[in-house]
């Protein structure tokens, strides 16, 4: 018989992701503009490029299920209106 109570289940990467937003300031002192690479709780390592960040990470953790994030004090938008990006053109 079930209490009422549900366990909240957490979606991929929520972990790391929290874990990161609570280092982001500290990281960003020493490592801005590089990529983090955090599995679980932990940090694996900083790299200078995604793609080996991306290697190195899943390499060491054994699993592509790593969070790989640019370290800065926010994240950063990008916007591009659609004709920009080719989507629509002035003539459609």
């Amino acid at each position: 018989m079930s209490n009422g109570s549900k366990k909240k289940t957490e979606s991929p990467l929520e972990k790391e992701m929290k874990w990161f937003e609570k280092n982001r300031k500290c990281l960003a002192e020493e490592h801005s503009g590089k990529y983090a690479v955090v599995s679980g709780e932990k940090l694996v390592g900083v790299f200078d490029d995604f793609s080996v960040a991306f290697r190195s990470g899943s390499e060491e953790v054994g699993s592509p299920d790593i969070l790989v994030k640019m370290i800065s004090t926010s994240d950063q938008l990008f916007y591009a209106p659609a004709y920009v990006l080719g989507i629509l053109s002035a003539d459609s």
